[in-house]
């Protein structure tokens, strides 16, 4: 589809599909497709060998973009290079390929021919003297991850901020919890999606972590932002709809009427979902998690090309050539994560700006010095 480029305005055409190209499912591309397996890289339906490359890597805005202002990193260059298996040479100029042609249902005139619109874009977020400590699914080692008590025990060390995953219930209510599905952190059955809010609300989501907890519910976002506190809240939105804008309409509503816009941020693994939060909410910032938890330069490019300042980079990428390249373009890096006092300070002296851990008292004391 043809949106506004949030770099240069121009209306450009990125690649969601309205199909699955492999088993004909509703789809962005095939990874978020409801029949695409990543453990063996196949389509259920067809059987087809889908690759790992083919649906989790995101495609260089140079190409689906067009963007004039696009430049590549050297290194990101590099690097999509050598995952070509060498069909650039590394010292070759970035070069704007033709993308591939969009479904002609979908195509629209294109806006080089019309002036360029103003593209929003986010500013650089304020820095810090040290990381921010996230609370992943609130203080989830010493409560029921993503429930009122574990949050209530992270606003209280006190955590900078903290993380929450958000489904949509069938009524269109925005409820805290990580699954799909309710067998693993409820006494419930079935798809979160195919439960009304009421049905959620009468199961019990603490008695698998113990005893103690036994009775805590099933939070709303409503509920969550209350027991944060004053502490940022970073909502990673779990739910996926292709076709329509409901569960981004539901969550940007519940931060608003909590007067919570300006301390949250959205974390989402679809351009065309966090594209549907900014046409809502132009205020809210956002962060574009990659399928593969992005692996590279090339994520840091995407992301600030697309308007986003914030990224989530697995441990396992961050380097201190990655969190230079990120800062020179003032992105925020907040790291997935870390639970283990090595590689807590190992993180907070290549200076990035957040840790996600489930240890939020260990990690406030290690950057803290306390």
């Amino acid at each position: 589809m043809y949106v506004p480029c949030w770099n240069c305005g121009h209306d450009v055409w990125i690649e969601t599909q309205t199909e699955c190209r492999h088993c004909g499912e509703p789809a962005k591309r095939c990874v978020d497709c409801i029949h695409f397996v990543l453990t063996s890289s196949m389509c259920r339906a067809l059987g087809v060998n889908i690759g790992r490359a083919e649906a989790s890597d995101p495609t260089a805005l140079s190409q689906s973009y067009r963007c004039p202002d696009y430049q590549q990193s050297p290194e990101a260059q590099t690097q999509a290079a050598a995952r070509k298996g060498g069909r650039r040479a590394k010292d070759e100029a970035p070069v704007a390929e033709k993308p591939a042609a969009p479904r002609p249902a979908a195509a629209r005139p294109r806006a080089e021919s019309r002036p360029a619109a103003a593209a929003p874009r986010e500013g650089a977020p304020a820095k810090q003297k040290r990381p921010h400590v996230i609370a992943h699914r609130g203080c989830s080692e010493e409560a029921p991850e993503n429930t009122v008590a574990a949050l209530r025990k992270a606003a209280a060390i006190p955590a900078d901020a903290v993380e929450v995953d958000v489904h949509v219930t069938s009524d269109g209510r925005p409820v805290v919890i990580h699954d799909a599905t309710l067998e693993r952190t409820t006494n419930g059955e079935g798809a979160v999606a195919a439960t009304s809010l009421a049905q959620i609300r009468s199961l019990d989501a603490g008695a698998w972590f113990s005893e103690e907890f036994a009775g805590e519910r099933v939070p709303t976002l409503e509920e969550a932002i209350d027991a944060t506190g004053k502490a940022f809240l970073a909502i990673h939105v779990r739910c996926h709809e292709n076709d329509s804008d409901r569960a981004e309409r539901a969550i940007v509503d519940d931060l608003r009427s909590a007067g919570a816009v300006d301390r949250a941020w959205v974390i989402h693994h679809t351009r065309h979902g966090l594209y549907r939060f900014r046409k809502l909410e132009e205020a809210l910032r956002l962060c574009w998690l990659p399928r593969d938890g992005g692996r590279d330069l090339e994520y840091v490019d995407d992301a600030f090309y697309m308007g986003y300042r914030i990224i989530q980079p697995t441990f396992r990428v961050v380097t201190p050539e990655f969190v230079e390249y990120a800062h020179q373009k003032k992105m925020w890096v907040n790291v997935f994560w870390a639970d283990d006092e090595g590689l807590m300070r190992q993180l907070t002296a290549l200076g990035v700006n957040g840790i996600l851990t489930n240890k939020p008292a260990l990690l406030r004391q290690v950057v803290t010095g306390g």
